[in-house]
């Protein structure tokens, strides 16, 4: 596999342009401040973590004597991770942290993706734990353990699922048991990613358990700090009663260890209260949605990675002949090829837009706008599903463009399919972002939200220099997306429509709208913005957006007469029961 990685960093500053100005969002932080800094993000992504993205991929991670022992290179490379203070770009200055905007961590972390997702897992947790630790947290904690999470001594974890419990976290039957100044946990929690390691000697377990008194279901939980190694008193630097009892053997993300834990098998696992008793479940969606922003994220990464390494194939592969030409050509050269590439190129950036500007709603939010705040959780779960989904069918575009070398492991993109295949699982999967999506922030809201970001919308196409062909094409899209969002309240609110038989076509609708408009609104900001891109970039924005409106509109539409054709239908119709039910 080709070990080189090629930064986007030109079109992630056109993403980051288009989803507004950069000029004081932190102090004096300008475009060309973001720039530097993710020039170097790159060269260290390039130099450090993608070398040992293939290696990593082979040899996996081993287990001696209950440890987890990661790929060759990686324990290094964090700490050359650690040691150049990546992990504290946008972490909190009061503990250490350089304060950078949300948006600036969103574009470098989709960096570190590209170059090794596998690794890249683990600096997103970190951050995730920090925030729920800053707002849930207690001074004491915070002071304890956020230096650690902030300058990369300490990972963390999210321990969440278990044997009876996935995705239906009320079922949950860890416990906690009231200890003097701590608890103790008991119960085994599956899936947790870096949840053992040799990067660090300390890692930061968050954790969702039942107290003595707890209600039953979700409402009963309470979150809990957990760490790997006792810091507290005449147990200092122990380690805590925590016990690798396996790690899965996946289908990608082969460096990553996923453990299962057992959680205090002898004596209870020493762990402190974050936040209020039975409340843990907010809690632990300040991290939680962090994370499911951070999924998509690294789907943009992958994607784009998959991108550049099909484009370069193209260029390099002769074979094949074109009507116009008789004599063998490269692949590029055929319309088919380079059609997906289009595709490709077209759906990396847009997902990539779609990623920024709801890291751009929530540094806004982060400012006291509470309209922007909205949009930051309606845009979640979309940035989350939508990204994911585009990024595995991008992945799969790579492979298609590789022909049959493709599908041997030699290229390596193969490679990033099996990897990104899980970010549409994990993190809540995308049919639960879905529900997500039409329940909490569309019906629950009243559409609010959601109209605030039509008016957005609106309000980017009012832009005197809008072309007329993609203002229209945009605005007839947009009035689609609002008769189908008015469509769905009605039907699920007041007729009682089962909201799982549309909610995945209007999240997907949604995506495929704000997506094609943010591309129109990079190539109007390429032209017109204080800092001028190059005469090829502004070409490039241009081009996006006419490919873009042509791929995702058409698609847009088609979810919108689903939803309009199940809406109709009431749903479950007798035809589903032939298509669901076992054969007799």
């Amino acid at each position: 596999m080709n070990t080189l990685y090629s930064a986007p960093v030109q079109d992630i500053m056109a993403a980051l342009m288009g989803a507004g100005e950069l000029q004081g969002w932190h102090g004096e932080l300008a475009a060309e401040d973001v720039n530097g800094i993710l020039d170097e993000a790159g060269r260290f992504a390039g130099n450090v973590i993608a070398p040992l993205n293939a290696s990593g991929d082979r040899e996996g991670i081993r287990v001696v004597d209950g440890r987890v022992h990661c790929a060759q290179g990686f324990a290094q490379a964090w700490q050359q991770f650690s040691g150049a203070g990546w992990p504290a770009l946008a972490q909190p200055c009061a503990y250490g942290g350089h304060g950078m905007p949300a948006t600036v961590h969103a574009a470098v972390a989709e960096l570190w993706a590209g170059a090794n997702l596998a690794f890249a897992t683990c600096p997103e947790l970190a951050v995730g734990a920090v925030l729920a630790l800053e707002h849930h947290g207690s001074e004491a904690l915070r002071q304890a353990f956020l230096p650690g999470l902030i300058d990369g001594s300490f990972t963390a974890t999210m321990c969440l699922s278990e044997p009876a419990a996935g995705s239906d976290l009320g079922a949950i039957r860890t416990t906690a048991q009231p200890a003097g100044d701590h608890f103790l946990l008991r119960g085994r929690k599956l899936f947790i990613t870096w949840g053992d390691h040799d990067l660090t000697e300390q890692i930061v377990h968050l954790v969702l358990a039942r107290l003595p008194d707890a209600p039953a279901g979700s409402r009963g939980l309470s979150m809990f700090l957990m760490p790997a190694v006792l810091e507290e008193g005449d147990s200092a630097g122990l380690r805590n009663d925590i016990e690798l009892i396996g790690t899965e053997s996946k289908m990608g993300l082969h460096a990553s260890p996923t453990c299962a834990l057992a959680l205090g098998p002898n004596h209870g696992a020493v762990a402190h209260l974050v936040g209020e008793p039975h409340a843990g479940l907010a809690c632990m969606f300040t991290m939680m949605n962090h994370m499911r922003l951070g999924v998509g994220v690294q789907a943009n990464g992958v994607a784009a990675r998959a991108t550049s390494a099909a484009a370069l194939w193209a260029q390099e592969r002769v074979q094949g002949r074109t009507p116009e030409n008789a004599a063998s050509k490269a692949i590029i050269g055929h319309a088919d090829v380079a059609r997906m590439l289009a595709d490709m190129q077209t759906l990396t950036q847009a997902g990539r837009s779609l990623a920024l500007m709801a890291a751009r709603r929530i540094d806004e939010a982060d400012a006291g706008n509470a309209a922007a705040a909205a949009q930051a959780a309606l845009l979640t779960p979309v940035v989350k599903a939508w990204c994911s989904d585009m990024a595995e069918a991008v992945c799969s575009m790579a492979i298609q463009i590789h022909g049959g070398m493709g599908y041997v492991e030699e290229t390596g993109v193969a490679q990033l399919y099996r990897d990104v295949r899980v970010t549409s699982i994990y993190e809540g999967t995308n049919g639960i972002q879905a529900l997500d999506f039409l329940r909490r922030r569309v019906l629950a809201d009243e559409g609010h939200a959601l109209g605030s970001l039509f008016a957005d919308i609106d309000g980017w196409l009012q832009d005197q220099g809008v072309p007329e062909r993609w203002r229209s094409a945009v605005s007839d899209a947009l009035e689609e997306l609002r008769a189908t969002a008015g469509l769905a309240i009605r039907a699920v609110g007041r007729d009682g429509l089962d909201p799982g038989w549309i909610a995945v076509d209007l999240l997907r609708q949604c995506g495929e709208l704000v997506a094609a408009a943010l591309l129109v609104r990079n190539a109007c900001v390429a032209v017109q913005g204080v800092a001028q891109p190059p005469h090829y970039q502004q070409q490039r924005a241009a081009a996006l957006a006419d490919w873009g409106l042509q791929l995702l509109l058409p698609r847009s539409a088609a979810y919108a007469r689903r939803i309009r054709l199940v809406c109709e239908s009431s749903g479950q119709s007798e035809s589903i029961r032939w298509l669901t039910e076992a054969p007799a």
